[in-house]
């Protein structure tokens, strides 16, 4: 029996030692880092235009994006870091609807988008010089 307790404790006590300062260190680096959430409003940037085709109308210009993550992050970020885009390489002429999804949001690395408000937006688009 003793040989058993000198194996699984004693035995490579150093190695075992640094394991669980290391884990304790990581589990402080962690659980110091709240998370944190933010919405901020952003422009809604159009992509892409083709160039027979010109925006008539819009019937939302700004998206309100609530972004989450790390609190030392969130507390930097600035509306400038994020942005909305809608791609229109295939729209043609009349109206159209896009959605507006986290995946058509940029945020900078470490921040997650948990939401878009509004979910979509719609574009009227007639040829460049038409007018009504």
């Amino acid at each position: 029996m003793p040989s058993l307790f000198k194996r699984v404790f004693i035995q490579n006590l150093g190695l075992k030692g640094i394991s669980v300062l290391l884990a304790i260190g990581l589990w402080f680096g962690v659980a110091r880092s709240p998370v944190a959430e933010v919405e901020i409003n952003v422009p809604i940037v159009f992509q892409r235009v083709p160039e027979k085709l010109e925006i008539q109308s819009l019937n939302v210009t700004e998206a309100q994006i609530r972004v989450r993550g790390p609190e030392r992050l969130v507390s930097r970020l600035r509306s400038t870091d994020v942005s909305a885009h809608v791609d229109l390489v295939t729209v043609v002429p009349g109206s159209r609807t896009f959605d507006l999804s986290p995946d058509s949001v940029r945020v900078p690395e470490g921040l997650e988008v948990v939401q878009v408000n509004p979910a979509h937006v719609t574009v009227i688009m007639e040829r460049a010089g038409a007018s009504h």
